[in-house]
């Protein structure tokens, strides 16, 4: 990305210096308007990308601050699951060990029960009568007697007793195992969810440093354009410098060919006073017919200027501000006094332009001080120009107009400020002011 930056500006620096270097004219002027336009609109979408990949990490960093959230949660589950299955492991070594402890009581009583019994059974029942004839009286034998049925049936109760016990703890035990099998499965599926949320965060991470570094690019790309839309304002205003200088220079070469006609229309003036001196009777003729001659083109002035009073009307109806006159003034644009041949009407954008008296489209063109403009011909020597429309016109050279007809729209395009209609009036190719021949309506 680097590089390529780079390599725009290595590209465009040099054709804005070649410019100012070589001499400007208005239409560089506007092309680098158009360029530096255009650098702010790449500018606005590169921010706009960059708010882009603001919000939607905003999204991610709440969607993984979730999913810390998440994997806090089941760690505590974890370690309580796994905290449930050590006391469940504890109980069963516990229990077994009780389990053990009475199936050997049991199996050492049902020993000496067996033992017992083999020695009465071996002995047979003559050892039983003897212990019962070695009791002194009836009442001892029924005594001794007794006493060894309670000896069998409590080694029977005792065994018995042992052996459901060990049936009761075998019972618990069981069901402890089956705890603990459950809790090791679930501590299982508490691990995978786990493993499922660090994926996730992750990815998300992933996705994060991925948003991040387009954003990198992006505020890359907001900075440079930025850059060169400040590089773009400083060739512009040195173009302008540029053309304001070379239009200065312009101006005093114009003065000083005026000046040194005015002198060579003096020499000659002199000349022809000192020549019509020598042949004053030829002269005062010639100046009777001259004055003579004069008074017929001046009422034929008159009377032209009469007609054509008569035959233009205003080309904006309604719109009577003048913004500038016709004649010397300060440029608007430049700050150069220059004359202004015609005068400018403030008119809204896109308002209608009517042709200001029948005739023919002679030109349809684009000027850079005048922007889109056409000139109609009226015939008699008398031409009308219509300049800064918004667009180009779309009647033809050849087209033949009538009066009121619509020939263009206001715009602001050439060397303008803003919307108006710039109006000149001409009469044998010399521009006349427009207002000694039509009426503001």
């Amino acid at each position: 990305m680097a590089m390529l930056w780079l390599l725009i500006l290595g590209l465009v620096l040099p054709f804005f210096v070649g410019i100012v270097s070589q001499g400007v004219t208005v239409d560089e002027i506007e092309s680098l308007k158009a360029q530096k336009a255009e650098l702010g609109k790449k500018r606005e979408q590169a921010q706009a990308e960059l708010d882009r990949l603001e919000s939607e990490l905003g999204g991610l960093i709440d969607k993984k601050l979730a999913l810390d959230a998440e994997l806090v949660a089941i760690n505590d589950e974890i370690e309580a699951t796994e905290a449930l299955i050590a006391a469940y492991r504890d109980e069963i070594e516990k229990k077994s060990a009780e389990l053990a402890d009475t199936e050997l009581r049991r199996d050492e009583l049902y020993e000496v029960f067996k033992q017992r019994l083999r020695v009465m059974y071996e002995d047979g029942q003559t050892s039983y009568i003897a212990l019962l004839l070695q009791s002194g009286s009836l009442g001892e034998l029924l005594d001794r007697a007794d006493a060894i049925e309670l000896i069998v049936a409590k080694d029977r109760k005792t065994v018995n007793e042992l052996n459901e016990l060990a049936g009761t703890q075998k019972v618990l035990l069981a069901e402890l195992e089956a705890a603990k099998a459950a809790a090791d499965a679930e501590l299982v599926s508490l691990e995978a969810a786990k493993a499922d949320i660090i994926s996730n965060r992750d990815r998300a991470d992933a996705v994060m440093m991925e948003f991040e570094e387009k954003k990198s690019e992006n505020l890359a790309d907001v900075e440079k354009f930025l850059a060169l839309e400040e590089a773009a304002d400083a060739e512009i205003a040195a173009s302008i410098a540029a053309y304001n200088k070379e239009q200065e220079e312009k101006k005093k070469a114009e003065e000083e060919a005026k000046k040194k006609a005015e002198e060579e229309a003096k020499r000659k003036a002199e000349e022809e006073a000192k020549k019509k001196a020598e042949e004053e009777a030829k002269k005062k003729a010639e100046e009777e017919a001259a004055k003579k001659k004069a008074e017929e083109e001046a009422k034929k002035k008159a009377e032209e200027e009469a007609i054509a009073a008569e035959k233009f009307t205003w080309p904006v109806p309604g719109f009577k501000w003048i913004t500038d006159d016709y004649g010397y003034r300060t440029h608007p644009i430049t700050g150069k006094v220059s004359f202004h041949a015609g005068i400018d009407v403030g008119v809204y954008l896109g308002e209608p332009i009517y042709a200001t008296a029948a005739g023919k489209v002679i030109s349809n063109t684009y000027n850079s001080a005048y922007g889109y403009m056409i000139k109609i011909d009226h015939g008699d020597g008398w031409v009308s120009l219509y300049a800064h429309f918004c667009r180009k016109s779309s009647l033809a050279v050849g087209t033949v107009v009538k009066k009121g007809q619509v020939v263009g729209y206001c715009g602001s395009t050439g060397l303008s400020t803003g919307p108006h209609l710039h109006f000149g009036l001409y009469k044998d190719g010399a521009s006349v002011n427009p207002l000694d021949h039509m009426t503001r309506r």
